[in-house]
């Protein structure tokens, strides 16, 4: 009989919590504006990169996250829908220069792929189109052109070295908050990869980023 009492007890537990289980599913604390750096991902791959890369800074995902981690691939949603993104030519347009697969060529798939795996998890705040839409007005946003930010600053492309410092606080001064600085690594060199900037759960404030993902600030940054 008390085995009996222990099971039932068990059982009820489990509904007890089951339901927070299922409704933390896509649940985020914030956004990363993760913007790449074209050169240093055409060096960083495998393969050749179909397009040349153009020096500028352009999306690479917009990534609903927690403080914890990224919940990218946990989330479960409406998958990409081409069709919805044909309906608005202008946005498609936008997109093409702001958030280009400069890998494989296939502006759609990528928009699709990152959609799939970081999209889905801040629908309870955007749908696809107002996922994109999103993205590209934050890199619309003169205060975010992280391309200039740095050319204004004199951290110029074409294989100058610079202090991971210098290059946060360059940043950090022009849009009003701390960014991330990520690295790959060739050779014995770090190239700067990516800069990202966090914003608020409905993507409309930029907050400080405290996340630990960035570059070694004992070795100079090379910027292709």
């Amino acid at each position: 009989m008390a085995m009996l009492k222990l099971s039932v007890i068990l059982i009820v537990l489990d509904f007890a919590f089951f339901p927070c289980l299922t409704t933390s599913i896509g649940q985020y604390d914030y956004f990363q504006m993760v913007y790449q750096w074209q050169p240093a991902y055409c060096v960083g791959r495998k393969d050749p990169c179909r397009i040349k890369p153009s020096k500028i800074f352009t999306i690479h995902g917009l990534w609903p996250s927690n403080f914890s981690d990224i919940p990218g691939d946990k989330c479960k949603g409406a998958l990409f829908n081409d069709s919805l993104m044909s309906q608005d030519p202008t946005l498609v347009s936008e997109l093409q220069r702001s958030w280009p697969d400069v890998g494989g060529g296939d502006d759609m798939g990528f928009w699709g792929r990152q959609w799939n795996k970081h999209g889905t998890c801040s629908e309870q705040t955007f749908g696809q189109i107002q996922y994109f839409q999103r993205a590209d007005a934050i890199w619309n946003k003169a205060k975010m052109n992280i391309t200039m930010i740095l050319k204004n600053n004199k951290i110029s492309a074409g294989g100058g070295k610079y202090n991971y410092t210098h290059i946060e606080g360059v940043i950090k001064r022009a849009i009003g908050d701390t960014p991330i600085i990520r690295c790959i690594w060739r050779k014995r060199a770090q190239l700067l990869h990516e800069v990202v900037t966090c914003w608020s759960q409905d993507g409309q404030n930029l907050i400080k980023c405290n996340s630990t993902q960035k570059c070694s600030s004992n070795f100079d940054i090379e910027f292709l």
